[in-house]
């Protein structure tokens, strides 16, 4: 199959040595990595709280007279039933009953949730164009606003802005007046509430793909001034200008979670092998000389397990019901003497935890308070280790994109340029290599 000039110049993101790091670090340091990996990227200040309600507004007002419009044209055309006929006019007569000073008074007023009358709910409910989807995005869509009854653009491309929230509805306005200046389908989403850096996600088909770069390109020209409200994409699509991500699109399952499901897995796996390989391996380790490795993991056990004691003791001092191990006993002569008992009989069954992810459950005593150490503990050091091994040793870089490329197929994934799955090249994209490559401020 050949490929069109776009999947020829798609950059893998992972060939990215900063854009990896940042992945690798955010993995290490998340509760929630899917979730945590989409705000990478993200520059909102959440201090200032609040959209820029006038160009929401506007936005708004221009979708419901645009639809408005079209109803008049279905109505004028004359192809109703008297029936029909009688239901537009009620229909006409209540969208004109109000005067809609915000966009939060139109909303409210086209919502069929909001009207008992049975013909104005049908009629509402027939024609709706305001969507919100399961992720708290709102979706906008031509062929809804245009009460079209073609059949939508099928979508199989995802281009993603990662645009300041005071400023999403400045673009989206202008994208959508531009599109129907020119008569281009548009199919897009848009979330203004949320920390994530995929905030506005615009679809494409085959057929108008190059149509929707190019609508990009025409708002950030007539609007210069939203190249400084307009940050890097998210770090899991690809590139295709400084501010504009592409990734396909699947129906069936979520772009970001695959992806984040076989990156964190991947993650997992090399740094468990690079602990196994290396656990023999004398390394420097800063104020305390040179040390075998699994010696060092052992230190981390002990680190990690005593600060997580300290917070649990501190956060209930003043608790009379809290009876498990108190701060004056925690890190004394007693209880270093209890983990080094531990780790002389079970040093290594801890470490063959942290190389092969085999279940353990060890107790020791101090006082008397039973600690427990399991998987628990030693999965969050091997994952807080990803960051540490990343910038230790570059060996590891390259073995963990060797490992989500050789993974990337059992996910349904291109292998070459992760942004894509498999099987959706795009022989038949016209693509215009001519886009605009400004860069960002």
């Amino acid at each position: 199959m050949k490929c069109c000039d776009l999947y020829k110049s798609l950059k893998n993101p992972l060939y990215d040595n900063e854009i990896l790091e940042d992945i690798v670090d955010t993995y290490s340091n998340s509760s929630n990595f899917s979730e945590d990996i989409l705000k990478v990227n993200s520059k909102n200040d959440y201090s200032i709280f609040g959209d820029d309600l006038e160009d929401k507004n506007i936005f708004y007002n221009r979708l419901f007279v645009l639809w408005k419009i079209t109803l008049n044209n279905i109505f004028a055309r004359g192809h109703l039933t008297r029936k029909e006929k009688l239901g537009f006019l009620k229909f006409y007569s209540y969208l004109d009953s109000y005067r809609f000073d915000t966009a939060d008074d139109i909303l409210k007023h086209i919502n069929p949730d909001n009207v008992l009358d049975s013909d104005l709910k049908g009629l509402l409910s027939k024609y709706r164009w305001d969507f919100k989807s399961k992720d708290l995005f709102k979706e906008y869509n031509f062929c809804d606003i245009t009460c079209a009854s073609a059949e939508k653009e099928k979508r199989e491309h995802s281009l993603y802005l990662n645009i300041d929230r005071r400023y999403i509805y400045k673009f989206i306005d202008v994208f959508v007046n531009e599109c129907f200046k020119k008569q281009k389908n548009f199919d897009f989403k848009f979330n203004n509430i949320s920390k994530r850096d995929d905030c506005c996600i615009i679809y494409a088909s085959n057929e108008n793909f190059e149509d929707m770069i190019n609508m990009i390109n025409i708002v950030f020209e007539k609007n210069p001034e939203l190249f400084e409200h307009v940050n890097k994409p998210p770090v899991m699509t690809s590139p295709i200008t400084d501010y504009i991500g592409y990734s396909s699109y699947s129906e069936d399952n979520s772009y970001n979670s695959v992806r984040s499901n076989l990156i964190s897995k991947s993650i997992d796996k090399t740094t468990r092998e690079w602990i196994r390989e290396n656990q023999n391996k004398s390394i420097k380790v800063e104020d305390s000389g040179n040390m075998f490795y699994k010696d060092y993991f052992l230190g981390l056990v002990y680190l990690y397990k005593t600060k997580d004691l300290q917070r649990m003791a501190s956060n209930n001092k003043d608790n009379p019901n809290y009876t498990f191990i108190r701060e004056e006993e925690i890190d004394t002569e007693e209880y270093q003497s209890a983990f080094k008992r531990t780790f002389d009989l079970f040093g290594d069954k801890i470490i063959n935890a942290a190389c092969f992810n085999e279940k353990i459950s060890v107790n020791l005593r101090v006082g008397n308070n039973i600690i427990n150490i399991s998987n628990k503990d030693i999965d969050l050091i091997v994952k807080h280790q990803a960051k540490v091994l990343y910038v230790y040793d570059d060996n590891y870089k390259y073995r963990l994109r060797d490992e989500i490329w050789c993974n990337s197929k059992d996910y349904g994934i291109d292998s070459n340029k992760f942004s894509c799955d498999e099987g959706t090249l795009m022989e038949s994209v016209n693509y215009d290599n001519k886009i605009n490559k400004k860069k960002l401020v």
